[in-house]
């Protein structure tokens, strides 16, 4: 039996990491999660399946200052006082202390600098000192093929002809990522060959979404509608992925405008939703709503169809055989949807519609589409290989890390 600490920040750290967590607990493996925001571990439905375990825990230190934000990019402000506390009270000797007290053999991170975010650097360099190992595993999904895939980087490599610096991420022991076109991104982005491995998508492993999915129970009663309307979610990208913000609003105002249609436009889970002075331009009735609040799997298995072109949710809808309808006209990155043959690739407002208006069109899954749709899972999220439990496979390649 090993033990494991899990660190996190945001939902969706939990969202990527709790396949893990759910298989070494199958395994009777001692596994703790350390929250370092004020994101509600407690109120989060895996963790709280979880807890089912004896051999689960979650750590929760009170005088720990958390900063409220939602992603590292909007991480929520913490006062100079709060941080010195931080620095003075969580510092190196409490967090030998405390592994030390847990007898903890693997600290777990999710992707990220190992030394960049307060109480985990302190928790980072324990680790070292300890000889314990580090493993960084993924915290997301990268869809995008082009590597500019947002304003900020475009305008660095424009200004610099150079990708940004990820050599740092060469001190954990190990830095996971779904696929092999994700590594050989972090090796050019100065990551050590030997340190980056290819392990598959534990978010979108089909045994993981169906366990998830079990989780919420029944979602009908959740998202009543007008019986006979087409239920439709739209999933919003980060405004800064290079998308053409004023497109997105207009396709979103026609979707409304269209008949028998359900509308509810989720956030992304990092922080980006529709903007207040939005949400005031576009029409609303009783079947739509433009800041949905329920999390993207209960959305998923009420919705007919998806629209997604800025975020790896549709990979969900993938694996459940959701139509998924990608209007690739509303922005300029090129993704893993591009080629898809299961994903409705549209490239203009007049496709999108004419789509929703033939709902029979979109429930048909040719033979070419099925293939197109089974080569993309066992693409993105096993890694092309023979793998067939992400989890699994994660579990036993940290463990032969460990013997």
């Amino acid at each position: 039996m090993k033990r494991f600490l899990f660190i996190t920040n945001f939902y969706n750290d939990v969202d990527h990491t709790a396949p893990l967590i759910l298989d070494l607990l199958e395994k009777e493996h001692k596994v703790g999660v350390l929250g370092l925001t004020s994101y509600s571990l407690k109120d989060d439905i895996r963790v709280k399946e979880l807890h089912r375990f004896r051999n689960f825990r979650t750590h929760f230190f009170s005088l720990l200052p958390r900063n409220t934000g939602t992603s590292n990019q909007k991480s929520g402000a913490i006062s100079l006082p709060k941080k010195i506390f931080r620095e003075l009270v969580f510092n190196f000797f409490f967090s030998l202390l405390f592994l030390k007290y847990y007898k903890y053999d693997v600290v777990i991170f999710t992707w990220g600098r190992p030394r960049a975010k307060g109480f985990q650097r302190q928790i980072f360099k324990a680790t070292q000192a300890l000889n314990i190992r580090s493993i960084c595993i993924p915290h997301g999904q990268n869809i995008y093929i082009n590597y500019d895939v947002n304003s900020a980087l475009r305008a660095k490599f424009e200004s610099t002809q150079e990708w940004p610096n990820f050599i740092d991420r060469n001190e954990f022991d190990a830095y996971i990522v779904q696929t092999e076109r994700h590594r050989v991104q972090h090796v050019e982005w100065g990551m050590n060959p030997a340190k980056v491995h290819a392990w598959g998508s534990l978010r979108f492993d089909p045994n993981w979404v169906k366990i998830n999915s079990g989780l919420y129970g029944d979602t009908a009663s959740l998202l009543s509608v007008t019986p006979g309307n087409l239920s439709v979610v739209f999933f919003l990208p980060h405004w800064r992925y290079n998308v053409d913000e004023e497109a997105c609003l207009e396709l979103i105002s026609r979707i409304i405008e269209t008949p028998d249609i359900a509308l509810r436009v989720k956030g992304h889970t990092r922080g980006d939703r529709l903007r207040d002075e939005s949400i005031q331009r576009l029409t609303r009735n009783e079947n739509v709503d433009l800041d949905c609040t329920l999390e993207s799997t209960p959305l998923i298995d009420w919705a007919d169809v998806v629209v997604n072109f800025g975020s790896s949710i549709a990979l969900e809808a993938v694996v459940k055989k959701i139509p998924v309808i990608y209007p690739s006209f509303l922005h300029d990155n090129s993704t893993i949807f591009d080629d898809c043959d299961y994903v409705f690739n549209c490239q203009n407002y007049n496709d999108v519609i004419s789509l929703l208006l033939k709902p029979q069109l979109l429930a048909s899954i040719s033979e070419v589409a099925e293939k197109s749709r089974q080569q993309l899972i066992k693409s993105e999220v096993f890694n092309s290989s023979e793998c067939s439990h992400v989890a699994q496979y994660y579990s036993a390649c940290i463990l032969d890390m460990v013997r």
